[in-house]
């Protein structure tokens, strides 16, 4: 989905975040800070910020990218409204980002489940059709390590 400042403004829009879960207690604490990391050298970033992509379909492209050599079962994705924040487009629209932390009572973390209500690892993802799973939230300050 494409989307402009306008949209953003006016309509709730989710934006995407992976993480690592040894990352997910600092984020229940302090909330989702800018942060120029090892990731962000390997995207190209040179500055800190919360980077974020638009598009919940695009988890296993970002997976592969930016954690390569980490088993994906260590990683969580996380979500979190933009509405009314300001946002920059990175990387030729491929990425985005915020200069401003994100509050713990806006985050949530993604479980995934296949038709047979059985939770799908993200290790497994790529056996398995993104577009027929089932999504659900859940608020990160009710974290549950899985």
């Amino acid at each position: 989905m494409i989307f402009n400042q306008e949209l953003i403004c006016s309509q709730d829009h989710y934006a995407y975040h992976i993480t690592e879960k040894d990352n997910i207690e600092s984020i229940i604490k302090y909330g989702l800070l800018p942060s120029f990391g090892d990731r962000s050298k390997i995207a190209g970033d040179r500055f800190k910020a919360v980077f974020f992509f638009d598009n919940i379909y695009n988890i296993e492209n970002w997976m592969e990218f930016l954690y390569k050599n980490k088993d994906k079962d260590s990683l969580e994705v996380l979500r979190f409204n933009i509405k009314k924040l300001k946002y920059f487009i990175h990387n030729n629209g491929e990425e985005f980002y915020l200069k401003n932390i994100i509050p713990i009572e806006k985050i949530d973390y993604l479980n995934l489940y296949n038709d047979n209500s059985d939770i799908i690892s993200f290790s497994s993802l790529y056996k398995e059709d993104i577009y027929t799973l089932k999504y659900k939230w859940n608020k990160l300050k009710e974290y549950h390590k899985n």
